[in-house]
Order: C-alpha cells, then sequence, then structure tokens
C-alpha cells in the first residue's frame, strides 16, 4: 500500500458521497486518469488509489516527471476541486510555508521569495483575501487552519475566533451575510463551469435544464448582491473570471448568451 505525500493532506478529502460516486464511475468506467507517485508515496490521486484498491482493481501509476511538485500539486487540485475563495488562500499560504521547510524558491536568509502577488494568483484569489490566509497561516491555530481548509469555517470567522482580528461590528453583519451569500453563488458557478462540460460530453436533456435553470438563478443573485461591501466586490471579481472561463468554453462573449449557447448544445 503507498501512502500520501504530505502535500496531499494539504486539500481536503472526499465527502463519503463523493467517494461512494467515484467508486461507482470507476467500477463502470474504469481509471481513467494515473494514479502520480513521487519517491514512493501518491502525489496526486490518493481517491483513486484508494478506490480501485477497494474494488480489487490494480490502480494505474505512473512517475513523476515534473520539475516543481509544489507547482504539479496546486495546478492538479485548486482549479480541479470545488474550494472556496478562502479555502484556496489558505491553502496556498500553507503551500508556501511547505516550500520555506523544503528549502525550494527561498531567499538568503531562508524565507520565501513569492510575494502576495505571487500567492493570490496562484490561489485565483484577490490580495485582500490571501493577506487574510497568510495571517490566518501565520498567527493562528492549527485547529482554525484546518476548519476553513476543509470548510467548515469561513476563513473571516477563523481570524476572529483564531483572536488573530477583532469581531467586527454589529452593522457591518448584512454586509457579511451577502458577502457569504456572494461565495455561495460562487461555488455554484464552478459547479455550472463543470455541469456545462459535462453537457458537451453527454448532451443529456435533465442536465441542460438544470444547468440552464441554475445559471438564470445565479445571475439574479449576483445582480442583487455584487458590490455590497469590499468583500463583495473581491467575490463580485473572482465569479466574473469564472464566468469568463464559462464563456471562454461555450465559445461566447457576453454572459447573456450563455443560456442559449448551453440550449445550442442538445441540437
Amino acid at each position: 500500500m503507498l501512502e500520501l505525500h504530505p502535500l496531499c493532506t494539504f486539500f481536503p478529502r472526499m465527502s463519503d458521497e463523493e467517494f461512494t460516486s467515484l467508486k461507482d464511475d470507476i467500477l463502470q468506467n474504469g481509471q481513467n486518469e494515473d494514479v502520480v507517485v513521487y519517491n514512493g508515496m501518491i502525489l496526486d490521486g490518493g481517491h483513486r488509489y484508494r478506490a480501485c484498491i477497494e474494488l480489487g482493481i490494480d490502480p494505474k501509476l505512473r512517475a513523476f516527471d515534473g520539475e516543481n511538485i509544489v507547482s504539479f500539486v496546486m495546478s492538479a487540485n485548486l482549479r480541479r476541486r470545488h474550494l472556496s475563495p478562502g479555502q484556496s488562500a489558505t491553502i496556498v499560504a500553507l503551500l508556501d510555508g511547505w516550500k520555506d521547510n523544503d528549502s525550494q524558491k527561498q531567499s538568503k536568509n531562508g524565507r520565501s521569495e513569492t510575494t502576495i502577488i505571487d500567492r493570490a494568483d496562484a490561489a485565483g484569489v484577490g490580495r485582500s483575501t490571501q493577506a487574510k490566509a497568510d495571517r490566518l497561516v501565520r498567527s493562528g491555530t492549527k485547529e482554525e487552519v484546518e476548519l476553513v481548509i476543509s470548510g467548515e469555517k469561513s476563513l473571516d470567522d477563523a481570524l476572529v475566533d483564531a483572536g488573530v482580528v477583532q469581531p467586527k461590528p454589529e452593522h457591518h453583519e448584512e454586509a457579511h451575510d451577502l458577502a457569504a451569500e456572494l461565495r455561495h453563488a460562487d461555488d455554484e458557478i464552478r459547479a455550472l463551469q463543470g455541469m456545462v462540460s459535462s453537457l458537451q460530453a453527454t448532451d443529456k436533456d435533465k442536465e441542460l435544464v438544470e444547468a440552464t435553470k441554475k445559471f438564470r438563478q445565479m445571475q439574479g443573485r449576483l445582480e442583487q448582491e455584487m458590490a455590497t461591501c469590499k468583500e463583495a466586490k473581491e467575490q463580485a471579481r473572482y465569479s466574473s473570471g469564472l464566468l469568463a472561463k464559462i464563456r471562454k468554453e461555450l465559445g461566447v462573449s457576453r454572459d447573456a448568451e450563455i443560456v442559449p449557447a448551453i440550449q445550442d448544445l442538445k441540437r
């Protein structure tokens, strides 16, 4: 049995439901993506490896042949998984610390040469969110960091509960709630992006209807909630980037053309 490389532990594990779905898919369609191994440990594909073992299937393995394992792990996981901005930023902050321990990309005084802009770009978040995550990793508790990465607690709540920042005044609660709603909409947009890719391959009527309905709901929600506070504005910019990816994947130039483009997939 192969063990997970320490870098794999920086990312949240699949839920029981997600893992069962993965096992069913491998049982029906086989293992479509190799498990990547580095120094005798699993660098990427731990869930696929475990699923194959439990199914009695010999996992397909391949050795890592890249130059930087940290960059590879971030590339393989940050965009593939449905992570919130707070989760992504916190993971990148931790990985930057791991680079320090591994003597990768260090300056002469032993500190990482990456800037907050580098880390924010890697996480796909704004600099203010990345700064919060850096602060939590640097000054917060291990427990609070783990709760953020697992998705059980927001980055802002973890900073307060860890005593890193003071609670916001009550009059900010409404803006905070709106920002939370926008983060939820952002997660749904990511799911929609995956559904669009699936539609191009499967073209199922039921999925088409669901994707169209979800998009219309999210469009209305985003129009009502955007730009209500600094955090919401940042989330809106990030969501706009995801919508741009969907437009590119569908080959359209405007958001209003997304729904018709999805409908055209059926024809």
